[in-house]
């Protein structure tokens, strides 16, 4: 898969998945919001593993964490730009 036919699958999942979440979410306090998101965030960061090696299963869960921080960092502005929050 191309980078582009990635992207175009990311964005056409989120737009898809984010009409059930938003209503979810919506009128809870930011913290809540905040929380859950993370809480999601942490469970599919779990569920990565190497078997056997809890040093190896450390270092596969912090890369992606820290490329899930990298591109939601990147997101934030082109997001903003979409909504008019900018």
């Amino acid at each position: 898969m191309t980078s582009e036919e990635r992207a175009r699958l990311v964005e056409a999942l989120s737009n898809e998945i984010w009409p059930h979440v938003a209503p979810l979410l919506a009128g809870k306090e930011p913290q809540v919001q905040g929380a859950v998101l993370a809480d999601l965030v942490a469970r599919w960061i779990a569920g990565h593993f190497v078997p056997g090696s809890q040093w190896a299963t450390h270092r596969v869960r912090e890369r992606f964490l820290n490329l899930h921080i990298e591109t939601v960092r990147k997101l934030v502005p082109v997001n903003a730009k979409q909504m008019g929050t900018d």
